[in-house]
């Protein structure tokens, strides 16, 4: 959601922070006022610590931009490890061999 070229919006014409939840306080403006409508209640992923040096980010793309906190760090940890498993099936199937480990980039 953090492309300047897609948004989510609700059945009213709320324009929302997350495509997942239709929450009061992911409401960031309305379609009838566009020019209005400003993302900035979200984080992107160059400025959480970590992320640049994951190496899945390039699939989960920082998870969710809105978490922070204990939230941030369980949904950090659920996001690496779904996308953990589909880089290891995606290098198998192209290679023929299993990953043993992943670590961060350093």
């Amino acid at each position: 959601m953090d492309r300047h070229h897609q948004i989510a919006v609700d059945l009213k014409g709320n324009v929302l922070t997350c495509q997942n939840t239709p929450e009061p306080e992911m409401r960031i403006g309305h379609v009838s006022t566009m020019d209005g409508v400003r993302l900035n209640t979200a984080t992107h992923f160059s400025h959480r610590p970590g992320c640049l040096e994951c190496p899945v980010v390039h699939l989960c793309q920082g998870a969710c931009m809105y978490a922070g906190g204990d939230d941030w760090d369980s949904t950090c940890r659920n996001s690496f490890t779904f996308h953990a498993a589909i880089l290891s099936g995606a290098m198998a199937h192209l290679t023929g061999m299993a990953i043993a480990d992943i670590e961060p980039l350093r």
